[in-house]
């Protein structure tokens, strides 16, 4: 596991659980530029004029900090792993003995992982 997914995950899972969502125009007004976050029982309310209306757990503000570099840093990172797996993949179809192993690949006991590759890449990913 790369630093940057174990820094996410170890974010994660310390923040407060649930589904948290955001709920534009939190205070009413619709020409407002305030916002809420809210989970569970957390809620925090900020507007783009600097005020602050309420307050976070000390883990979830560090996640809400980092969410940002951390989106960027994963999103780099996995168009850098789908890059390699595309040069790395053979595009040619699998054929299956009667056990039910790819011969076109040599996996055996167990999916091919070329498959696997090319369904992770979707058919537009799998243009090089």
């Amino acid at each position: 596991m790369s630093a940057i997914v174990a820094r996410a995950r170890e974010l994660l899972a310390e923040i407060t659980p649930g589904q948290w969502e955001m709920r534009p125009d939190a205070d009413g007004d619709p020409t407002s530029t305030s916002a809420s976050v809210h989970s569970g029982h957390r809620s925090i309310l900020t507007s783009a004029d600097g005020y602050h209306y309420g307050y976070a757990d000390t883990h979830d503000a560090e996640f809400i900090a980092a969410a940002p570099r951390l989106v960027k840093e994963l999103a780099d990172r996995i168009e850098a792993a789908e890059s390699l797996l595309r040069e790395l993949v053979d595009t040619d179809d699998c054929w299956f003995d009667h056990n039910g192993d790819c011969q076109a690949h040599g996996f055996f006991d167990g999916p091919c992982a070329h498959e696997q590759a090319k369904q992770f890449l979707g058919a537009e990913g799998l243009e090089r």
